[in-house]
């Protein structure tokens, strides 16, 4: 698995959540594990750092390999990053 992290994260919070989830918050596939988009959006525009949010792709293919644990360990360790 690769893991990048984009230099990205400036602007306000509507434009990283309507990306993820679709303006109207009904994007095929998307679904929020933890939290609520509205209150990220407000917690990035509140933020007064240059950088607001990390960015980030964990490229992937299809075909039987079984990528949920993976993807649940780096959920894990990226919070652990951000609070650092």
């Amino acid at each position: 698995m690769i893991v990048k992290f984009h230099p990205r994260g400036r602007g306000g919070g509507a434009g990283p959540v309507d990306y993820l989830l679709g303006k109207d918050r009904q994007r095929d596939g998307a679904s929020i594990l933890q939290g609520k988009p509205e209150e990220v959006r407000e917690l990035i525009d509140a933020s007064p750092y240059a950088k607001k949010y990390p960015s980030g792709s964990i490229p992937h293919r299809t075909g039987g390999i079984e990528i949920a644990p993976q993807l649940l360990n780096l959920i894990l360790i990226s919070r652990h990053f951000v609070r650092l």
